[in-house]
Protein backbone atom coordinates (compact mmCIF):
# COMPACT_ATOMS: atom_id res chain seq x y z
CA UNK A 1 0.00 0.00 0.00
CA UNK A 2 1.87 3.43 -0.92
CA UNK A 3 0.56 6.62 -0.05
CA UNK A 4 0.24 9.66 -2.27
CA UNK A 5 -0.02 13.15 -1.34
CA UNK A 6 -3.29 14.94 -2.52
CA UNK A 7 -4.88 18.37 -1.83
CA UNK A 8 -7.68 18.41 0.56
CA UNK A 9 -8.84 21.09 3.46
CA UNK A 10 -7.19 18.18 6.15
CA UNK A 11 -3.10 18.28 6.09
CA UNK A 12 -1.43 14.92 4.97
CA UNK A 13 -4.55 13.55 2.89
CA UNK A 14 -2.90 10.48 0.77
CA UNK A 15 -4.39 8.96 -2.15
CA UNK A 16 -3.74 4.91 -1.81
CA UNK A 17 -2.38 2.65 -4.13
CA UNK A 18 -3.00 -1.01 -3.33
CA UNK A 19 -0.13 -3.56 -5.66
CA UNK A 20 -2.11 -6.72 -6.05
CA UNK A 21 -1.68 -9.65 -7.91
CA UNK A 22 -4.28 -8.58 -10.48
CA UNK A 23 -3.51 -5.02 -10.76
CA UNK A 24 -3.13 -1.69 -9.10
CA UNK A 25 -6.33 -0.51 -7.07
CA UNK A 26 -6.08 3.55 -6.63
CA UNK A 27 -8.27 4.98 -3.92
CA UNK A 28 -8.61 8.84 -4.35
CA UNK A 29 -9.43 9.94 -1.04
CA UNK A 30 -10.89 13.32 -1.04
CA UNK A 31 -8.93 15.17 -3.64
CA UNK A 32 -8.49 18.83 -5.97
CA UNK A 33 -5.53 20.10 -7.70
CA UNK A 34 -5.00 23.19 -5.65
CA UNK A 35 -1.81 25.27 -6.93
CA UNK A 36 -1.89 27.34 -4.37
CA UNK A 37 -2.85 25.40 -1.60
CA UNK A 38 -2.24 26.85 2.41
CA UNK A 39 0.56 24.70 3.71
CA UNK A 40 1.91 24.31 0.05
CA UNK A 41 1.76 21.22 -0.45
CA UNK A 42 0.25 20.03 -3.46
CA UNK A 43 -1.27 16.79 -5.44
CA UNK A 44 1.63 14.54 -6.63
CA UNK A 45 0.85 14.48 -10.31
CA UNK A 46 4.14 13.11 -10.77
CA UNK A 47 3.26 9.91 -9.11
CA UNK A 48 -0.05 10.16 -10.44
CA UNK A 49 0.92 9.95 -13.81
CA UNK A 50 3.63 7.11 -13.23
CA UNK A 51 0.93 4.96 -11.77
CA UNK A 52 -1.42 5.29 -15.18
CA UNK A 53 1.73 4.82 -17.15
CA UNK A 54 2.21 1.36 -14.50
CA UNK A 55 -1.57 -0.03 -15.16
CA UNK A 56 -4.39 1.33 -12.58
CA UNK A 57 -6.80 -1.97 -12.89
CA UNK A 58 -9.41 0.03 -10.56
CA UNK A 59 -9.71 3.57 -9.60
CA UNK A 60 -11.94 4.34 -6.80
CA UNK A 61 -12.56 7.96 -7.13
CA UNK A 62 -14.23 11.09 -5.38
CA UNK A 63 -17.37 12.30 -6.93
CA UNK A 64 -18.64 14.90 -4.79
CA UNK A 65 -18.50 17.82 -7.04
CA UNK A 66 -18.83 15.88 -10.43
CA UNK A 67 -21.72 18.60 -11.28
CA UNK A 68 -19.77 21.03 -10.71
CA UNK A 69 -18.70 22.68 -14.22
CA UNK A 70 -14.60 23.92 -14.31
CA UNK A 71 -11.84 23.85 -11.77
CA UNK A 72 -12.53 24.13 -7.60
CA UNK A 73 -10.67 27.65 -6.14
CA UNK A 74 -8.22 27.55 -4.26
CA UNK A 75 -8.27 27.70 -0.43
CA UNK A 76 -5.94 30.46 -0.19
CA UNK A 77 -8.71 32.84 -1.78
CA UNK A 78 -11.17 32.39 1.34
CA UNK A 79 -8.13 35.09 3.90
CA UNK A 80 -8.51 37.86 2.18
CA UNK A 81 -12.28 37.81 2.22
CA UNK A 82 -12.36 36.69 6.11
CA UNK A 83 -9.80 39.54 6.36
CA UNK A 84 -12.42 42.46 4.77
CA UNK A 85 -14.75 40.84 6.40
CA UNK A 86 -13.38 40.94 10.12
CA UNK A 87 -12.59 44.38 9.37
CA UNK A 88 -15.61 45.74 8.34
CA UNK A 89 -17.83 44.18 11.39
CA UNK A 90 -19.28 46.60 14.05
CA UNK A 91 -19.14 43.97 16.98
CA UNK A 92 -18.09 40.18 17.22
CA UNK A 93 -18.06 37.93 14.35
CA UNK A 94 -18.81 34.01 14.82
CA UNK A 95 -17.46 31.50 12.19
CA UNK A 96 -18.83 28.82 11.64
CA UNK A 97 -17.17 25.54 9.54
CA UNK A 98 -16.25 22.06 9.90
CA UNK A 99 -14.14 20.91 12.67
CA UNK A 100 -11.46 18.60 10.55
CA UNK A 101 -11.36 22.22 8.55
CA UNK A 102 -7.73 22.66 9.61
CA UNK A 103 -6.71 25.01 7.00
CA UNK A 104 -9.71 27.00 7.34
CA UNK A 105 -9.25 27.35 11.13
CA UNK A 106 -5.65 28.76 10.47
CA UNK A 107 -6.97 31.28 8.20
CA UNK A 108 -9.61 32.42 10.75
CA UNK A 109 -6.85 32.75 13.00
CA UNK A 110 -4.42 34.63 10.97
CA UNK A 111 -7.36 37.28 9.57
CA UNK A 112 -8.34 37.78 13.06
CA UNK A 113 -4.53 38.23 14.27
CA UNK A 114 -4.16 41.04 11.51
CA UNK A 115 -7.43 42.74 12.09
CA UNK A 116 -6.75 43.08 15.31
CA UNK A 117 -9.27 40.55 17.29
CA UNK A 118 -8.54 38.05 19.40
CA UNK A 119 -9.74 34.35 18.83
CA UNK A 120 -12.03 32.17 21.21
CA UNK A 121 -13.52 28.65 20.41
CA UNK A 122 -16.57 27.34 21.07
CA UNK A 123 -17.29 23.63 20.97
CA UNK A 124 -15.51 20.90 22.09
CA UNK A 125 -14.89 18.92 19.14
CA UNK A 126 -13.21 21.89 17.52
CA UNK A 127 -11.88 22.81 20.99
CA UNK A 128 -9.68 19.87 20.91
CA UNK A 129 -8.95 19.89 17.48
CA UNK A 130 -7.12 23.24 17.61
CA UNK A 131 -5.16 22.29 20.86
CA UNK A 132 -4.01 19.09 19.01
CA UNK A 133 -3.35 20.92 15.64
CA UNK A 134 -1.26 23.51 17.34
CA UNK A 135 0.71 21.02 19.34
CA UNK A 136 1.47 19.37 16.26
CA UNK A 137 2.15 22.27 13.98
CA UNK A 138 -0.77 22.02 11.84
CA UNK A 139 -2.13 25.35 13.24
CA UNK A 140 -0.14 28.31 14.23
CA UNK A 141 -1.39 30.92 16.94
CA UNK A 142 0.38 34.41 16.59
CA UNK A 143 0.86 35.17 20.44
CA UNK A 144 -1.61 37.13 22.16
CA UNK A 145 -4.20 35.88 19.85
CA UNK A 146 -6.12 32.96 21.31
CA UNK A 147 -8.45 33.20 24.36
CA UNK A 148 -10.44 30.76 26.20
CA UNK A 149 -14.10 31.39 25.54
CA UNK A 150 -14.89 31.81 29.16
CA UNK A 151 -12.63 35.33 29.25
CA UNK A 152 -14.41 36.61 26.22
CA UNK A 153 -16.68 38.91 28.04
CA UNK A 154 -13.50 41.12 28.96
CA UNK A 155 -12.74 42.04 25.38
CA UNK A 156 -14.61 44.77 23.45
CA UNK A 157 -17.24 43.01 21.12
CA UNK A 158 -15.49 44.39 17.98
CA UNK A 159 -12.22 42.78 19.22
CA UNK A 160 -13.43 39.21 19.05
CA UNK A 161 -14.00 36.56 16.79
CA UNK A 162 -15.10 33.32 17.71
CA UNK A 163 -14.94 29.88 16.17
CA UNK A 164 -17.93 27.00 16.92
CA UNK A 165 -18.83 24.01 15.57
CA UNK A 166 -22.67 23.91 14.35
CA UNK A 167 -21.98 24.62 10.35
CA UNK A 168 -24.32 21.72 9.43
CA UNK A 169 -27.20 22.66 11.84
CA UNK A 170 -26.54 19.50 14.26
CA UNK A 171 -28.50 19.91 17.44
CA UNK A 172 -25.45 19.70 20.10
CA UNK A 173 -23.16 21.82 18.06
CA UNK A 174 -22.24 24.89 20.25
CA UNK A 175 -24.31 27.54 17.08
CA UNK A 176 -27.08 25.93 17.11
CA UNK A 177 -27.29 26.08 20.67
CA UNK A 178 -26.64 29.81 21.02
CA UNK A 179 -29.69 30.09 18.17
CA UNK A 180 -31.97 28.38 20.94
CA UNK A 181 -30.55 30.47 23.78
CA UNK A 182 -29.32 27.34 25.28
CA UNK A 183 -25.21 27.75 25.13
CA UNK A 184 -24.64 29.14 28.65
CA UNK A 185 -21.29 29.74 28.00
CA UNK A 186 -21.96 32.38 25.35
CA UNK A 187 -24.97 34.51 23.99
CA UNK A 188 -26.03 35.77 20.71
CA UNK A 189 -26.17 39.99 21.04
CA UNK A 190 -27.96 42.07 18.36
CA UNK A 191 -25.41 43.18 16.15
CA UNK A 192 -23.60 39.89 16.13
CA UNK A 193 -22.06 39.24 12.55
CA UNK A 194 -22.30 34.84 11.41
CA UNK A 195 -20.27 33.64 8.48
CA UNK A 196 -21.46 30.31 7.80
CA UNK A 197 -17.29 28.87 6.00
CA UNK A 198 -18.86 25.89 4.98
CA UNK A 199 -20.97 24.09 2.38
CA UNK A 200 -24.72 22.58 3.40
CA UNK A 201 -24.06 18.69 2.86
CA UNK A 202 -27.14 17.06 0.80
CA UNK A 203 -29.55 16.42 3.77
CA UNK A 204 -28.47 18.79 6.29
CA UNK A 205 -30.04 22.43 4.69
CA UNK A 206 -33.62 22.29 7.06
CA UNK A 207 -31.68 22.16 10.11
CA UNK A 208 -29.32 24.85 8.89
CA UNK A 209 -31.71 27.11 7.56
CA UNK A 210 -33.64 26.47 11.11
CA UNK A 211 -30.58 27.75 13.06
CA UNK A 212 -30.25 30.64 10.34
CA UNK A 213 -33.29 31.93 11.16
CA UNK A 214 -33.15 31.69 14.79
CA UNK A 215 -29.95 33.27 14.92
CA UNK A 216 -31.53 36.47 12.45
CA UNK A 217 -34.54 36.69 14.80
CA UNK A 218 -31.82 37.12 18.00
CA UNK A 219 -30.10 40.21 16.10
CA UNK A 220 -27.75 38.39 14.29
CA UNK A 221 -26.10 39.28 10.70
CA UNK A 222 -25.62 36.57 9.33
CA UNK A 223 -23.79 35.41 6.28
CA UNK A 224 -24.16 32.74 4.11
CA UNK A 225 -23.42 33.43 0.58
CA UNK A 226 -21.13 36.29 -0.13
CA UNK A 227 -19.52 37.74 -3.49
CA UNK A 228 -16.21 37.12 -2.23
CA UNK A 229 -15.45 33.46 -1.23
CA UNK A 230 -15.80 32.87 2.36
CA UNK A 231 -15.69 29.02 1.60
CA UNK A 232 -13.70 27.02 -1.16
CA UNK A 233 -14.37 22.80 -1.54
CA UNK A 234 -11.78 20.71 -0.49
CA UNK A 235 -13.64 17.97 -3.44
CA UNK A 236 -12.53 18.80 -7.03
CA UNK A 237 -14.75 19.65 -9.80
CA UNK A 238 -15.73 18.08 -13.10
CA UNK A 239 -12.45 19.37 -14.69
CA UNK A 240 -10.28 17.75 -11.79
CA UNK A 241 -12.32 14.77 -11.84
CA UNK A 242 -11.14 14.55 -15.58
CA UNK A 243 -7.59 15.73 -15.08
CA UNK A 244 -7.33 12.64 -12.64
CA UNK A 245 -8.79 9.70 -15.12
CA UNK A 246 -6.32 11.40 -17.72
CA UNK A 247 -3.44 10.90 -15.11
CA UNK A 248 -4.40 7.37 -14.06
CA UNK A 249 -5.65 5.98 -17.20
CA UNK A 250 -7.99 2.91 -15.16
CA UNK A 251 -9.07 0.12 -16.35
CA UNK A 252 -12.04 0.41 -14.31
CA UNK A 253 -13.85 3.27 -12.76
CA UNK A 254 -16.44 2.78 -9.19
CA UNK A 255 -17.19 6.38 -8.21
CA UNK A 256 -17.48 6.67 -4.79
CA UNK A 257 -17.79 9.07 -1.73
CA UNK A 258 -21.06 10.91 -3.30
CA UNK A 259 -24.90 10.13 -3.43
CA UNK A 260 -26.11 8.03 -5.64
CA UNK A 261 -26.91 11.28 -7.85
CA UNK A 262 -23.66 11.89 -8.01
CA UNK A 263 -22.43 8.87 -8.99
CA UNK A 264 -24.68 8.93 -12.28
CA UNK A 265 -23.30 12.08 -13.48
CA UNK A 266 -20.31 10.31 -12.78
CA UNK A 267 -21.02 7.43 -14.98
CA UNK A 268 -22.32 9.83 -17.83
CA UNK A 269 -19.34 11.79 -17.37
CA UNK A 270 -16.77 8.73 -18.09
CA UNK A 271 -19.28 7.80 -20.59
CA UNK A 272 -19.07 11.31 -22.51
CA UNK A 273 -15.09 10.77 -22.30
CA UNK A 274 -15.17 7.25 -24.40
CA UNK A 275 -14.95 5.04 -21.16
CA UNK A 276 -17.09 1.66 -21.40
CA UNK A 277 -20.45 1.85 -19.62
CA UNK A 278 -19.56 -1.61 -18.89
CA UNK A 279 -16.09 -1.24 -17.10
CA UNK A 280 -18.23 1.58 -14.89
CA UNK A 281 -19.23 0.42 -11.38
CA UNK A 282 -21.68 2.49 -9.24
CA UNK A 283 -21.86 0.88 -6.19
CA UNK A 284 -24.54 0.96 -3.15
CA UNK A 285 -23.22 0.84 -0.04
CA UNK A 286 -23.09 -3.43 1.59
CA UNK A 287 -21.74 -4.33 -2.71
CA UNK A 288 -19.39 -5.82 -3.63
CA UNK A 289 -16.52 -5.08 -6.19
CA UNK A 290 -14.37 -8.33 -7.27
CA UNK A 291 -11.55 -8.59 -9.67
CA UNK A 292 -9.83 -11.19 -11.36
CA UNK A 293 -7.15 -11.78 -14.20
CA UNK A 294 -10.01 -11.28 -16.24
CA UNK A 295 -13.27 -9.79 -15.14
CA UNK A 296 -15.31 -7.40 -12.79
CA UNK A 297 -18.32 -8.59 -11.12
CA UNK A 298 -20.50 -7.02 -7.55
CA UNK A 299 -22.03 -8.95 -5.55
CA UNK A 300 -24.89 -7.96 -2.60
CA UNK A 301 -23.39 -9.80 -0.10
CA UNK A 302 -22.04 -7.24 2.98
CA UNK A 303 -24.38 -5.90 5.48
CA UNK A 304 -24.57 -2.42 6.24
CA UNK A 305 -26.44 0.51 7.37
CA UNK A 306 -26.86 2.85 10.90
CA UNK A 307 -25.11 1.41 14.16
CA UNK A 308 -26.66 3.39 16.91
CA UNK A 309 -25.00 3.42 20.37
CA UNK A 310 -26.22 5.05 23.64
CA UNK A 311 -24.78 8.10 25.10
CA UNK A 312 -21.91 5.51 26.82
CA UNK A 313 -20.53 5.35 23.35
CA UNK A 314 -19.65 1.80 23.98
CA UNK A 315 -23.39 0.24 24.17
CA UNK A 316 -24.96 -0.42 20.48
CA UNK A 317 -28.74 -0.16 20.51
CA UNK A 318 -31.04 -2.94 19.14
CA UNK A 319 -34.04 -1.64 17.00
CA UNK A 320 -36.47 -3.48 19.86
CA UNK A 321 -35.05 -0.93 22.01
CA UNK A 322 -35.33 1.99 19.01
CA UNK A 323 -38.70 0.92 18.97
CA UNK A 324 -39.77 1.23 23.21
CA UNK A 325 -38.14 4.38 22.95
CA UNK A 326 -40.33 6.04 19.54
CA UNK A 327 -43.02 4.14 22.19
CA UNK A 328 -42.13 6.25 24.90
CA UNK A 329 -41.90 9.66 23.31
CA UNK A 330 -44.80 8.91 21.77
CA UNK A 331 -47.57 7.64 24.19
CA UNK A 332 -45.76 7.46 27.59
CA UNK A 333 -45.72 4.79 29.95
CA UNK A 334 -47.84 2.88 32.22
CA UNK A 335 -46.81 1.10 35.26
CA UNK A 336 -49.55 -1.88 36.51
CA UNK A 337 -49.59 -3.19 40.09
CA UNK A 338 -50.76 -6.31 40.80
CA UNK A 339 -50.72 -7.95 44.45
CA UNK A 340 -50.83 -12.02 44.69
CA UNK A 341 -51.34 -14.39 47.33
CA UNK A 342 -49.34 -17.11 45.32
CA UNK A 343 -50.41 -19.89 48.08
CA UNK A 344 -54.26 -19.28 47.61
CA UNK A 345 -53.97 -18.27 43.93
CA UNK A 346 -56.25 -14.97 44.60
CA UNK A 347 -55.37 -11.54 44.01
CA UNK A 348 -55.01 -9.38 47.19
CA UNK A 349 -55.92 -6.28 46.07
CA UNK A 350 -57.22 -4.69 43.27
CA UNK A 351 -54.77 -3.81 40.54
CA UNK A 352 -53.62 0.18 40.34
CA UNK A 353 -52.11 2.40 37.13
CA UNK A 354 -49.82 4.68 37.45
CA UNK A 355 -49.08 6.66 34.22
CA UNK A 356 -46.27 8.93 32.78
CA UNK A 357 -46.44 10.67 29.35
CA UNK A 358 -49.65 9.70 28.68
CA UNK A 359 -52.76 11.92 27.18
CA UNK A 360 -55.64 10.23 28.62
CA UNK A 361 -57.20 11.16 31.54
CA UNK A 362 -57.80 9.09 35.10
CA UNK A 363 -61.44 7.76 33.49
CA UNK A 364 -59.14 6.06 31.01
CA UNK A 365 -57.06 4.32 33.69
CA UNK A 366 -59.85 3.08 35.53
CA UNK A 367 -61.98 2.14 32.50
CA UNK A 368 -58.52 -0.43 31.90
CA UNK A 369 -58.62 -1.73 35.49
CA UNK A 370 -62.08 -2.48 35.54
CA UNK A 371 -61.20 -4.79 31.60
CA UNK A 372 -58.24 -6.14 33.54
CA UNK A 373 -60.58 -7.29 36.64
CA UNK A 374 -62.73 -9.19 34.19
CA UNK A 375 -59.75 -10.66 32.37
CA UNK A 376 -58.00 -11.81 35.91
CA UNK A 377 -61.64 -13.41 36.89
CA UNK A 378 -61.52 -16.04 34.01
CA UNK A 379 -58.24 -17.40 35.68
CA UNK A 380 -58.31 -20.43 37.74
CA UNK A 381 -56.17 -20.46 41.07
CA UNK A 382 -52.74 -22.22 39.31
CA UNK A 383 -52.88 -19.55 36.63
CA UNK A 384 -53.03 -16.66 39.03
CA UNK A 385 -50.05 -17.66 41.10
CA UNK A 386 -48.12 -17.95 38.00
CA UNK A 387 -46.21 -14.64 37.76
CA UNK A 388 -45.68 -15.21 33.86
CA UNK A 389 -49.31 -15.63 33.00
CA UNK A 390 -50.31 -12.65 35.21
CA UNK A 391 -47.87 -9.79 33.41
CA UNK A 392 -49.08 -11.42 29.85
CA UNK A 393 -52.53 -10.98 30.73
CA UNK A 394 -52.06 -7.53 32.08
CA UNK A 395 -50.21 -6.44 29.18
CA UNK A 396 -52.09 -6.92 26.86
CA UNK A 397 -55.73 -6.16 28.39
CA UNK A 398 -54.51 -2.56 29.41
CA UNK A 399 -53.16 -1.89 26.42
CA UNK A 400 -56.04 -3.15 24.56
CA UNK A 401 -58.02 -1.13 26.50
CA UNK A 402 -56.05 2.18 26.27
CA UNK A 403 -55.54 1.36 22.05
CA UNK A 404 -59.28 1.09 21.89
CA UNK A 405 -60.38 4.54 24.22
CA UNK A 406 -57.31 6.62 23.48
CA UNK A 407 -56.22 5.53 20.08
CA UNK A 408 -52.66 5.07 21.99
CA UNK A 409 -50.26 2.72 22.90
CA UNK A 410 -48.14 3.33 25.52
CA UNK A 411 -45.37 0.74 27.09
CA UNK A 412 -47.05 -0.82 29.57
CA UNK A 413 -45.03 -2.42 32.72
CA UNK A 414 -46.80 -5.37 34.85
CA UNK A 415 -45.05 -5.43 38.40
CA UNK A 416 -46.18 -8.40 40.67
CA UNK A 417 -45.42 -8.49 44.05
Amino acid sequence: VEPIQVTHSIPETCALAVTTDHGIILFTADFKFDNTPLDNKKTDIKRLAELGEEGVLLLLSDSTNVERDGWSESESMVGPSLHTLFAEAPGRVLVTTFSSQIHRMQQVITAAHETGRKVAVAGRRMDQTVALCQSMGYIKIPEDTYIRLDKASQYRPEDLVILCTGSQGEGRAALSQMSREEYNRLRINDGDTIIYSARAIPGNEGPIWRTVNRLVMLGAHVIVDHPTPIHVSGHGHKEEIKLMLSLTKPFYVAPVHGEPWHQKLFEEMLIEMGHPKHRVFVLENGDTLNLDDEKAWTEQENLSGEVFFDQSGSIAIQSDTLRERTQLAHDGVVVVSLGVDREEGTLTRKPTIQAQGFCGDQQDLDSAVDDLVESLAKLSPPEVSHDDILKDIAKASVRRSLSRLTRQKPVVIPVVD
